[in-house]
């Protein structure tokens, strides 16, 4: 604690001081005689790679792709199993949401 209370008189009595060597004497900004540096400023495609073409595969290729993956948004489901047809038809039904068992 002695150690916090000693750091904190220390800065509030050396801030003033840090303050007043940073306010030198500045050059007027509208005076047409200063000299000033040139802007630097980096291209946006400084970074840019050109577009290359991908190989095709033909579309037999990737109907079976998608067919192995489980579906258009299989990719998602990587961590769940992916069953064959013989077990999705021995799988339960999911159930109605409750909503749907309200009657009017």
């Amino acid at each position: 604690m002695n150690e916090l209370r000693r750091t904190l008189a220390w800065t509030l009595l050396l801030g003033p001081l840090a303050a007043l060597a940073q306010t030198g004497a500045r050059p007027d900004p509208t005076d047409p005689r200063l000299s000033v540096p040139a802007p630097a400023a980096d291209s946006a495609f400084a970074g840019y790679r050109s577009f290359r073409d991908e190989p095709l595969t033909s579309w037999r290729e990737v109907n079976d792709e998608v067919r192995r993956l489980g579906g258009h948004a299989g990719h998602i489901r990587d961590a769940e199993p992916i069953r064959p047809a013989a077990d999705k038809a021995a799988a339960p039904a999911p159930s109605a949401p409750r909503s749907a068992e309200r009657k009017p």
